[in-house]
């Protein structure tokens, strides 16, 4: 799946996630008006009224409006969570309802810091005589994924099926199936033509196992090491994970690495963007020498730069990563963007971020107060942020 393909399907994805306050004001009319108290034309009537206001209603579909929008709706969900946990089709659709079944926050204690993290809930039949339950790590935004299938498909709860992606065959109502695969299949192919969303001017083939690949090339991408993506995916054996989508995976990322640092090297020193971070000096000095150079040096110049070091996405900025002046010593929690030498943060709307940090850090030290370790290392962080600060100052980038 081509960036440009999977970028697209997120942001179409997150504006149907909305179909779910259609659905469940649909639902609120049957409620109102239940059979046979109410004859079959005020039920419709009303309906009528909530698409229009709603601008869903079509006179064209208007027998099978509501199933468009349950399909739209879960296809949208399972291309969003599918996309962010790396989970089997099968696994997405064993998915419960209700957030207490189906999601988790944790506090986990990670290289000396302790951080928030997420996870989805599930069951894997890969290789199990019988479902087992797994985590998925996954980020907040599958939590609204999971929140709009709740909202949306509550009727279908409530008359007893405990599914997410529950299963309407043959427009039956209060089956207690799930979804099945081939019926997600056929869905997310839709998907893609109603939102004509093309690569090389061919609408894409959306198939649910692209997920899956999508999701480990990304995680590669992002400095995810072997072992960690062997978790995340539920391989049991690691030489999978190796060959996961591509035998030559690491080859080409390694070769897009290369390729996505030059580019970014060249936005950074062929701008006057201004920069905070330990690197601000030395990225300045790199842009005087960029502007005194002819067009051809210039060219030359940032050819030679990714030769030198890669560059590295942090959570702020870039890190133009070489050894001998990494204060992390390669690990990337160990980051002191204010003192590090390969550290460029944009300065522009860092403010409000660092200040938002510093007041979580605060809340943090309350909470683990009789944590000494814990509490250290979140007092360093807040010394890191107020550097950062006092930087941003002199730059007068406060906002």
């Amino acid at each position: 799946m081509p960036d440009a393909v999977a970028e697209e399907i997120v942001n179409y994805a997150l504006e149907e996630l909305m179909i779910c306050k259609v659905l469940a004001e649909l639902y609120r009319v049957e409620l109102r008006y239940p059979p046979p108290s109410y004859a079959y034309n005020v039920r419709v009537c009303e309906t009528k009224k909530v698409l229009e206001r709603l601008g869903w209603w079509s006179e064209g579909r208007k027998g099978h409006i509501r199933k468009t929008l349950e399909v739209r709706l879960q296809s949208a969900a399972y291309c969003l969570i599918a996309l962010f946990t790396g989970m089997r089709a099968h696994e997405v659709l064993r998915i419960k309802y209700g957030l207490r079944n189906n999601w988790s926050e944790e506090y986990v204690e990670i290289d000396g810091g302790v951080k928030k993290m997420c996870f989805v809930l599930s069951e894997t039949t890969k290789l199990e005589a019988r479902p087992a339950s797994y985590k998925w790590q996954a980020v907040p935004v599958v939590k609204l994924a999971l929140m709009a299938l709740e909202i949306g498909f509550k009727r279908y709860y409530d008359t007893g099926n405990p599914w997410l992606f529950p299963s309407r065959k043959d427009g039956v109502f209060g089956g207690k199936q799930a979804l099945t695969k081939n019926a997600l299949g056929h869905n997310i192919k839709t998907f893609c033509k109603i939102h004509d969303i093309r690569s090389k001017g061919i609408v894409w083939n959306l198939a649910t196992h692209q997920f899956r690949k999508k999701f480990a090339r990304t995680m590669v991408r992002q400095g995810l090491g072997i072992k960690a993506l062997q978790d995340q995916l539920k391989h049991y054996d690691i030489e999978m994970t190796k060959i996961y989508g591509d035998p030559n995976l690491y080859v080409e990322l390694q070769a897009e690495k290369f390729e996505l640092s030059a580019e970014l090297l060249e936005e950074f020193v062929g701008s006057q963007i201004p920069v905070i971070g330990g690197g601000a000096e030395e990225l300045n000095a790199m842009r005087r020498e960029f502007l005194g150079l002819t067009k051809k040096d210039r060219t030359l110049f940032l050819q030679s730069l990714p030769s030198k070091a890669l560059v590295e996405q942090t959570d702020d900025g870039l890190c133009f990563y070489r050894a001998n002046k990494a204060l992390c010593g390669g690990d990337k929690s160990n980051c002191r963007p204010g003192d590090c030498n390969n550290a460029w943060m944009p300065a522009a709307g860092k403010k409000r971020t660092l200040l938002w940090r510093k007041t979580e850090n605060d809340r943090m030290m309350g909470f683990f107060k009789s944590q000494p370790l814990k509490v250290h290392f979140l007092k360093s962080r807040n010394e890191e942020i107020q550097k950062l600060l006092g930087q941003l100052e002199k730059l007068g980038a406060c906002e």
